[in-house]
């Protein structure tokens, strides 16, 4: 029930920093926290660089309280102190130094007076590890719009690739679409080749020039994104032909007639109503909002009235869904 990520695959890691992280641990066991990590490996070898990537993909959440953004802001400060414990075991100062110290100030993290900062939100956390690992590991950007995504699509990425038959079908889909490459064709106009990836798997996408000149600004990959095109059936592997590109909060406006939120009673934060009160009001809209009560006893549905109609678009679902996970 775990997923094993090879250490060397992480971007500026490096084989030969691998290498002297894993003879460490094997020689002296695992590492306890960041500062015992930073303590116990040679800055020559495992370097600010290696550290930081090793920070962001989130390498040291199974052994460290402090969150990732804590890390990476207080990283210098931990490096320079581990630094110079280094040298002073190296000098035969390090064991005087060790007898000396009280329990008491045995916590670095306070003694090194390391500043605590908010977590990167989710989105920054996942482009960390996309753009370091090429995978996204602890969630992804379309989690909080996946029923919007089902909702606006007519098939999935990975349904595609187990369709029968020779014919172009025309299809709507439904993510994140990425530029691979953009360049001049035969007749000196540009278009592009470009990658969308949903829930469940990635196609390589082409943007003829008429595509490519109208929607060349949805390349970005920041905002979810409606695509209707075509997909030759009789291509092996098969890609998808962009004809229409729309903005998915935009074709959710359209297509989305009420907006029901489920709320487990038992487990409503502490304000968690007032809080939800202030997301629908700054969310004001034309669709009709519900709530759904559910608790061990049962249902119970309420409408609410025309001040709380809201525009259903993705940071309201995400918000709600953070304010009650």
């Amino acid at each position: 029930n775990t997923i094993r990520f090879g250490m060397g695959a992480i971007k500026n890691v490096g084989e030969a920093a691998v290498e002297v992280l894993i003879a460490e641990r094997e020689e002296n066991g695992h590492f306890i926290s960041f500062i015992d990590f930073c303590e116990r490996v040679s800055t020559k070898a495992v370097n600010k660089r290696v550290v930081e990537s090793l920070i962001k993909v989130g390498a040291f959440d199974g052994c460290e309280t402090l969150n990732r953004k804590t890390l990476l802001e207080n990283m210098e400060t931990v490096l320079t102190y581990s630094s110079s414990k280094q040298k002073d075991l190296l000098s035969g100062q390090g064991s005087l130094f060790a007898a000396l110290e009280s329990d008491e100030n045995k916590n670095e993290n306070t003694l090194l007076d390391l500043q605590i900062v908010e977590d990167f939100d989710d989105k920054e956390k996942l482009g960390y590890e996309a753009s370091l690992m090429g995978i996204y590991v602890s969630g992804h950007p379309l989690d909080s719009v996946r029923n919007i995504i089902e909702e606006l699509s007519s098939t999935t990425i990975e349904k595609i690739k187990d369709l029968k038959g020779q014919d172009k079908r025309d299809m709507t889909l439904a993510g994140m679409l990425t530029s691979d490459r953009v360049f001049i064709s035969r007749k000196g106009d540009k278009m592009a080749f470009a990658s969308l990836e949903d829930l469940t798997g990635k196609i390589d996408c082409i943007m003829f020039p008429r595509v490519f000149a109208e929607y060349q600004e949805f390349l970005d990959g920041e905002d979810p994104v409606v695509i209707k095109g075509t997909v030759n059936l009789a291509e092996e592997p098969r890609k998808f032909f962009p004809q229409k590109i729309f903005k998915l909060n935009e074709q959710a406006d359209l297509k989305v007639s009420r907006v029901r939120i489920s709320i487990d009673i038992e487990r409503v934060p502490r304000g968690g109503m007032d809080s939800l009160k202030g997301i629908l009001l700054s969310h004001r809209g034309s669709v009709p909002a519900e709530l759904n009560f559910i608790s061990r006893r049962g249902e119970a549905k309420m409408n609410l009235g025309k001040d709380f109609f809201v525009n259903p678009h993705p940071s309201l679902v995400t918000k709600i869904n953070d304010l009650f996970q």
